[in-house]
């Protein structure tokens, strides 16, 4: 398609196309995303995921992660710390992290 006419106009198909184009890439994106967070999180224990969920999806306190769970609220940090760390070194290409 000629996207710009003899008179500097752009037609609606153009447009149409490119807004198109547009929404195709973002959905592009938001699935390799889904998937990066998906190999991210099939590398975690469910104990793991439980935690990283409940305090980065949905909000809670260590504190609240802690009383749900029976532990002590440090053991809570020390696991999100870990995992974070862990998952970071996965992203950047490290070998096995939470092993």
């Amino acid at each position: 398609l000629v996207c710009e006419n003899e008179m500097g106009e752009v037609p609606l198909a153009c447009l149409i196309d490119k807004e198109r184009q547009e929404r195709e890439k973002a959905l592009r994106q938001r699935q390799e995303r889904c998937d990066d967070l998906s190999r991210l999180f099939s590398c975690m224990t469910p104990h793991q995921r439980q935690v990283v969920c409940w305090k980065h999806i949905e909000g809670l306190s260590c504190r609240q992660i802690a009383s749900r769970l029976g532990l002590r609220e440090q053991s809570v940090r020390a696991t999100l710390h870990y995992t974070l760390q862990a998952l970071k070194k996965k992203s950047s290409g490290e070998k096995d992290p939470l092993s």
